[in-house]
């Protein structure tokens, strides 16, 4: 199969430029011998309940880094679908394999039920606009808990919300006046520099 490229120059700019590529589909790139391929594990959330497969890496070709892996989700998110599979991208960073390289984490998915808020692409082609409502849901102050609670890493507190997402309602994801969204979207370099792109947090567990 030829190269998929994520995107291309059209909708005035809106969709993300030939930077972004599928692993499965470059013949030419491989993943480096001392790091671990983690396609075809299992994803849990921090609750333990396995929420999909990882089929691909989506890696900068510019700068030579995975920026995402490629998400299926299980069964149980399809009732509700008119897709037969739905595909998530996750920031390589909002992930950890667990000590054993068995399982990949996603700590601040608190339940299997908090996936169903995870923002879904209308397409295959990545935008800067679904990059930029994925790394908002991972860099939420709260969580949501699937209990009418909100859950704030670091401190072990919970508060009732009145919400379903642990969003503040009057801010749209990835929008400018959202205040967790401290970047220059059109800024790569800001943009990547993120906690949530640091492939060094997926393998915190082997000390690599």
């Amino acid at each position: 199969m030829a190269e998929d490229r994520i995107g291309n120059t059209e909708n005035g700019g809106n969709v993300k430029d030939d930077t972004l590529y599928r692993l499965n589909e470059l013949s030419d790139y491989k993943v480096a011998d001392h790091s671990i391929d983690i396609r075809g594990m299992q994803v849990k959330s921090r609750d333990g309940r396995i929420i999909g497969t990882i089929t691909d890496l989506v890696v900068d070709k510019v700068a030579e880094k995975v920026r995402y892996f490629d998400m299926e989700l299980e069964d149980d998110f399809m009732a509700d679908s008119d897709h037969t599979n739905i595909h998530l991208l996750v920031p390589i960073g909002a992930a950890r394999l667990d000590d054993q390289d068995t399982f990949v984490y996603i700590d601040r998915i608190v339940t299997h039920d908090e996936m169903q808020h995870y923002p879904r692409p209308s397409s295959r082609i990545i935008t800067r606009e679904y990059e930029e409502a994925v790394v908002n849901y991972h860099n939420r102050p709260t969580l949501y808990t699937g209990t009418g609670e909100e859950y704030t890493p670091g401190t072990g507190e919970y508060s009732t919300t009145t919400g379903t997402t642990g969003l503040n309602p009057s801010h749209t994801p990835g929008s400018e006046d959202d205040p967790i969204i401290a970047y220059d979207s059109k800024d790569d370099s800001a943009f990547y520099n993120q906690d949530c792109f640091k492939e060094g947090n997926l393998y915190q567990n082997r000390g690599l």
